[in-house]
């Protein structure tokens, strides 16, 4: 079945992530085990707002961040990273695929769509991967975006990594974030093994 599934998938997804915040803020793209869903009530209307960006647990457990990323709040008051998906591609499908069955990632390309003082910021960045598990801390791996950077380049507000030979397995267990920079504005695709 899982076979059945990936061969369904797209070959790649890219989502749009932006910052005007105010300040960088930690985004993690996969919680791992930990839930970022909150429900909140309005004391008035006692309607109820579900938001599946909330990092508590994942701080609780240990893991520096501001915000989970989901592309379905827009309305909420604790997003400060904006994520959007490119075509018909919402980040939370991206998500689900990852918790249900995995995607190997063979390819990140990532394009720079900021101008101004926070144009190169973005590549500064590392993507930090862990594994988790309930009530420990798994060690932390960094890809450091800098080393993607060709100075020979003639577009130098995208690169791609080339993961071939390396490839990323996200699994449900695996944490990913970033540090975005305020002002940043770009776009990540993951490319997935066919």
């Amino acid at each position: 079945m899982n076979k059945l599934v990936r061969e369904a998938m797209r070959s790649s997804a890219t989502f749009n992530i932006s910052n005007n915040s105010g300040a960088a803020k930690k985004l993690a793209f996969l919680p791992g085990v930990y839930s970022s869903i909150k429900n909140t009530t309005d004391g008035t209307s006692k309607e109820t707002t579900v938001s599946f960006s909330d990092p508590s647990n994942l701080v609780n457990a240990g893991y520096n961040c501001d915000q989970v990323a989901d592309d379905y709040n827009a309305g909420d008051t604790g997003a400060y990273v904006v994520v959007t998906g490119a075509n018909r591609v919402k980040f939370r499908d991206f998500t689900n695929t990852v918790q249900r069955v995995g995607i190997r990632v063979n390819k990140i390309v990532i394009q720079n769509k900021a101008t101004g003082a926070a144009a190169n910021d973005i590549f500064d960045q590392e993507i930090e991967f862990a594994q988790t598990a309930i009530g420990s801390k798994g060690a932390m791996a960094f890809l450091n975006l800098q080393e993607f950077v060709s100075v020979n380049a003639y577009d130098r507000s995208k690169i791609e990594i080339d993961l071939s030979g390396r490839e990323i397995d996200l699994m449900p267990d695996i944490y990913m974030a970033m540090n975005i920079p305020n002002g940043a504005s770009f776009s990540i695709q993951f490319c997935f093994e066919a």
